[in-house]
């Protein structure tokens, strides 16, 4: 009797599982055209106010998971600064670095590996795209980076907006055991 109890029960189990409806995990139906991975919520943002001037940098933070991502690039390549979506950069006024003015505005922002010790920030005009979609006929600007290299290893990737003074700023860019740096200044 009981036999038979277990066998019901085991039965029902099986059919509610056979039964189930396809869950958001399963994939769907093809038409033809790929989707693009959800965006991780491991997002992070770093925000900076001189006055009435205001910075802000959007950015996903990938974790190093044993990897060495950044000495893995060769020379040549474009990196993201992030993962998934392209790194956004904002600013409300026109600002300098290294000599090169970037107006008003909302840009993707992309690091350049030249070679291991020559690194460049590019400001790219199309800021709302997927993070491998570097466009470099869009680029506006290419401005060279400090590189320097860290005593204590930073994970995840951070990016920080420090102030120098009343009207300047840093952008430092971390992770493992290098860092990149620019400045730029309030332009007059």
């Amino acid at each position: 009797m009981y036999r038979y109890f277990y066998i019901f029960i085991a039965l029902n189990f099986w059919a509610a599982g056979c039964s189930s409806p396809q869950t958001a995990e399963q994939p769907a139906a093809s038409s033809g055209e790929q989707a693009e991975p959800a965006p991780s919520g491991n997002r992070g943002t770093a925000e900076i106010t001189l006055g009435a001037t205001q910075v802000s940098i959007h950015y996903g933070r990938p974790g190093l998971q044993g990897r060495d991502m950044l000495s893995q690039l060769q020379d040549g390549q474009v990196w993201r600064l992030g993962m998934d979506d392209a790194t956004t950069f904002e600013t409300n006024s026109d600002l300098t670095l290294a000599g090169t003015v970037i107006q008003t505005g909302r840009y993707s922002i992309w690091a350049k590996k030249v070679t291991s010790d020559d690194w460049r920030l590019i400001f790219n005009s199309e800021p709302d795209i997927w993070g491998l979609d570097h466009n470099p006929a869009s680029d506006i600007a290419e401005i060279p980076l400090e590189v320097s290299d860290l005593a204590e290893s930073v994970d995840p990737f951070t990016i920080e907006l420090n102030p120098i003074d009343d009207g300047s700023a840093e952008i430092l860019m971390k992770w493992a055991t290098l860092q990149l740096r620019a400045t730029f200044n309030i332009s007059e």
